[in-house]
């Protein structure tokens, strides 16, 4: 049903459908119980370990787990990481899981908004070369800005106004990207 990868410290199902039919024999109590101790033993080995998969893997237990602190930090560990590497696609996804475990978290706190909209910016970064890369982008940064106003934070909602902007130009609305990046350029000015 398995086999060993990267010189056999991960193992990896053979087909998706063993990995679905194995899935379903397992009860969703022990399935968060083996996620969790996956993320131990992940966690304990990720300080020492350069494995490229490393931080995803802990991003997807944790996930799995309902670990939704650990799950928000280790996918945006690794979208960070992905990015630096221009795996653009993976460090979208990263960074989406990790928008998406820091909403599960519930009842949002300041920091939090924060944090979701620095998020939506690393993901706005994803789509430099292909605004389309998302399949629904314009969704995600109007929550952004919503988020950021919420905030009070002048600097966030500039450059949250900035991303949705340039988003909005590249799905083609270009005046509704002016609106939005004349609102940011006004307040980066005010901001000095």
């Amino acid at each position: 049903f398995v086999f060993p990868v990267d010189s056999g410290d991960t193992l990896r199902f053979k087909h998706g459908l063993t990995r679905d039919a194995v899935y379903d024999s397992v009860g969703l109590r022990e399935r968060v119980a083996i996620h969790l101790q996956v993320v131990s033993v992940l966690s304990a080995q990720a300080e020492a370990a350069s494995h490229e998969g490393t931080l995803e893997a802990l991003a997807y237990h944790a996930h799995a787990a309902g670990l939704w602190a650990e799950a928000t930090r280790y996918a945006e560990l690794a979208g960070d990481r992905a990015s630096a590497a221009f795996a653009l696609d993976r460090a979208r996804a990263q960074y989406l899981s990790a928008m998406d475990a820091l909403d599960r978290r519930g009842g949002m706190a300041r920091d939090d908004r924060l944090r979701w909209c620095s998020l939506a910016h690393k993901l706005g970064l994803t789509c430099i070369f292909d605004p389309l890369a998302l399949p629904d982008p314009l969704p995600i940064f109007e929550r952004c800005l919503a988020l950021a106003r919420e905030s009070g934070d002048l600097s966030t909602i500039a450059r949250s106004q900035y991303w949705l902007g340039y988003l909005c130009y590249g799905l083609g609305q270009p005046r509704r990207a002016a609106l939005h990046c004349r609102e940011a350029l006004r307040l980066a000015t005010q901001l000095a």
